[in-house]
């Protein structure tokens, strides 16, 4: 788990993208644990990849109300819930 959380900045009611990019098909995926305030919008597109193997997912976001908000995210395999591969934590600061 990250030890100090990851600062995003963003505006109410945008769309704001979070540090994290959705997963290639690898049995892998990003679960957002979202507070009240905060919705998952639609990921980003994804990037060209240059090397085989680069991260080809999009960016994850989501629109959110002013003020404070954490969001957990947990990167794991849907049957392995007990056992995520990593943990990110992001305050998101909306204004």
């Amino acid at each position: 788990m990250t030890d100090t959380p990851i600062i995003v900045h963003g505006h109410a009611q945008q769309i704001i993208e979070l540090p994290i990019r959705a997963s290639p098909p690898n049995g892998y995926d990003w679960k957002l644990a979202l507070p009240k305030g905060v919705d998952r919008a639609s990921d980003g597109p994804g990037q060209p990849t240059k090397r085989l193997g680069d991260p080809a997912g999009g960016a994850l976001r989501v629109v959110a109300t002013t003020g404070r908000h954490r969001i957990t995210a947990t990167l794991g395999r849907a049957w392995q819930d007990d056992a995520p591969l990593r943990t990110v934590v992001i305050d998101l600061l909306v204004d």
